[in-house]
């Protein structure tokens, strides 16, 4: 991969580990309310709430560093490294 298509790449990563955070947030939001039997009247509220937790910046930062040295050197074999700590359900199929 080129230098640009790394960078581009490392975008994308980030993004995909934000939507990671989001989804949890958003399951623990559905299952209390499955749980409540009654849709949450504030679950907007409830999910800027669960995006300031430690938790969700937990997942949505997991591999920033990672990432930000991958951007800065633009290197495969690094890349790959990544992709190995990714495997499993941390990417969308």
């Amino acid at each position: 991969m080129s230098p640009d298509e790394i960078k581009l790449f490392c975008t994308i990563l980030r993004k995909v580990q934000i939507l990671r955070a989001e989804r949890t947030a958003l399951m623990t939001i559905v299952k209390h309310s499955v749980h409540a039997k009654e849709v949450p009247v504030h679950w907007k509220s409830d999910l800027e709430a669960i995006r300031r937790t430690p938790d969700y910046r937990a997942i949505a930062e997991e591999f920033g560093a990672t990432i930000s040295q991958l951007e800065a050197k633009a290197d495969d074999s690094l890349l790959l490294r990544l992709l190995e700590q990714l495997g499993g359900d941390k990417l969308p199929n």
